[in-house]
């Protein structure tokens, strides 16, 4: 099972000042993307907190069902952490004819569509893998640098190294989770933002509410 691991530097731009130390385990079965939040931030002002999960967080993919199953947890289904399971959406990447030195590997140009974004990705052929980080999976090589072209998210390879059996057997396990559709996941979030943005105080208190929900990117892509 040897295969490959690489470290990403994961910027998302609609997370101000966070990013995500992230890492991709390539081999032959599949791939396993570990992922978790950071500060970026240098300064932080007095009347400011910044609560991080610190927590590492992962996708799977399993290439004999072609399906991507990723971490979480919506106590409405169940009280621990689940798995969000959906077939894996092919990218149908354009190939372009261009090439760069980026980390003295020597990388081709793709172009593809996911999910309502355009991504522009650099990808080292010579490193035989066609996984990628995230869900930017299908590339005839590794990804050493992806963005989309909003310039709101982008992967930076860090170091990309071989990995033994013995360390991807310690990383990879599977746990047993209870299982869900993405569809379903999103459906049963969806609930629980409506009951949270309709809670009102009672008739004659003098309480108020100032509710204010932001969509988690990472529910729905």
């Amino acid at each position: 099972m040897n295969g490959y691991q690489i470290e990403y530097d994961w910027t998302c731009a609609f997370y101000a000042g966070k990013g995500f130390e992230s890492t991709l385990y390539s081999y032959s079965e599949g791939a396993f993307f570990s992922f978790k939040q950071i500060d970026k931030t240098t300064e932080v002002s007095e009347n400011e907190s910044i609560i991080i999960d610190d927590s590492y967080k992962h996708i799977r993919y399993d290439s004999n069902s072609d399906s991507i199953f990723q971490l979480g947890y919506l106590s409405s289904i169940s009280p621990n952490k689940i798995l969000i399971a959906e077939k894996r959406d092919k990218i149908n990447w354009n190939l372009k004819d261009s090439t760069k030195m980026i980390m003295n590997n020597l990388c081709h140009f793709a172009v593809g569509e996911f999910r309502g974004r355009t991504y522009y990705a650099w990808y080292n052929p010579s490193i035989a893998i066609n996984h990628g980080p995230w869900k930017l999976h299908g590339l005839p090589g590794a990804i050493i640098y992806a963005r989309d072209s909003t310039n709101e998210i982008s992967f930076e390879a860090l170091s990309v190294d071989r990995i033994s059996d013995e360390k991807l057997r310690s990383i990879i396990k599977k746990p047993n989770l209870p299982i869900v559709s993405r569809l379903y996941y999103r459906k049963k979030r969806e609930e629980l933002y409506d009951r949270l943005e309709n809670i009102k105080p009672e008739n004659g208190s003098n309480v108020t509410y100032d509710i204010k929900l932001k969509r988690s990117y990472f529910e729905y892509y």
